[in-house]
């Protein structure tokens, strides 16, 4: 038996009923991620998408490979109520067919999937010396051990140059981590610390727990005798939600044991959490489930055990 292939104009011909219709033959395949043209999609872990297939020339089946969504395969054109609840990015490809041909594409790194907890509040002690105060520093991007990477906003506390009283009266609207505004504010309480050091421990490459520029700068309690609980004030803090924070306290080739003390009107005044300081890059502690004051403060006594009580860095999430 022969077949008859017809062809007009380049285009492949199908008959239907008494006439034909032109067809363009191989699909070119093409999609996105809930209509947008953006190169990469962001969102929280736990958030939905749906896909859309936009391939030219009438695909008629379609293979999704979706990531660390779920589910992470589809056969339908337009997968949707897909669940990303894994951080990190995923390639999501497609390839569809039809009676002419078969055709694929793959978009790398095309869904951002970020921790909600990556919305928080990080907090460097105080700006370097460098004749001026840095309120917010982006760009550093580091790989602590263990942890995917990451790369912040981080706020730094204003304070006089190293060695001298800093300031009490400095007061710093916060950020996110993300860049965006918050309502919280920070300062430095009364009495105020004696030292502002730069000589925390360090790793010359990022791979601490937090970036350099974060573990080397520090504010210190040494008030020997009588020993004086320094206080860092947070406030404009949601009363309707509680907080973890987190707390880092380093310096090079250094035995001294830090404390850090939640006062101000909470459900945790008195708590307290210890770190030994010496050569830390990597360990932190934390107090959870922390609710403000009826004014939205939370204090931060910071002494010590022994020797120095060192703080270089707060880290502030909400609901944690």
């Amino acid at each position: 038996m022969s077949k008859i292939v017809l062809k007009y104009n380049g285009k492949l011909l199908k008959r239907n009923g008494s006439s034909y219709l032109g067809y363009d033959g191989t699909p070119i395949c093409d999609f996105n991620a809930s209509g947008s043209s953006a190169s990469q999609i962001t969102i929280n872990a736990g958030d939905k998408l749906n896909f859309y297939d936009t391939s030219l020339k009438n695909p008629t089946s379609w293979n999704w490979s979706l990531g660390a969504g779920s589910p992470s395969t589809s056969t339908v054109q337009n997968p949707t109520g897909i669940t990303f609840s894994t951080t990190g990015v995923s390639n999501i490809s497609l390839t569809v067919s039809n009676n002419f041909g078969i055709s694929s594409k793959t978009k790398s790194s095309y869904i951002n999937v970020q921790d909600i907890q990556l919305k928080k509040l990080a907090i460097n002690i105080f700006a370097p010396a460098n004749g001026g105060v840095t309120p917010y520093y982006t760009g550093v991007t580091w790989t602590p051990s263990g942890m995917s990477q990451r790369s912040w906003t981080w706020n730094y506390l204003c304070s006089d140059l190293m060695g001298q009283t800093p300031t009490t009266g400095c007061t710093m609207s916060l950020k996110y981590t993300d860049n965006t505004s918050s309502n919280y504010t920070v300062r430095i309480g009364t009495p105020v610390f004696d030292s502002a050091y730069d000589n925390g421990k360090t790793t010359d490459n990022n791979t601490g727990i937090y970036p350099d520029s974060v573990l080397k700068y520090s504010l210190v309690n040494t008030s020997f005798a009588p020993m004086i609980l320094q206080k860092i004030r947070l406030s404009g803090l949601n009363t309707s939600t509680t907080y973890k924070l987190t707390f880092l306290a380093s310096r090079g080739a250094w035995t001294a044991t830090s404390r850090f003390t939640i006062t101000g009107g909470t459900n945790k005044d008195g708590t307290s959490v210890t770190q030994s300081v010496n050569d830390n890059v990597m360990n932190t502690v934390n107090v959870t489930g922390i609710s403000p004051s009826s004014g939205g403060i939370i204090d931060i006594g910071v002494d010590y055990t022994n020797s120095g009580g060192y703080i270089n860095a707060i880290e502030i999430d909400e609901g944690g």
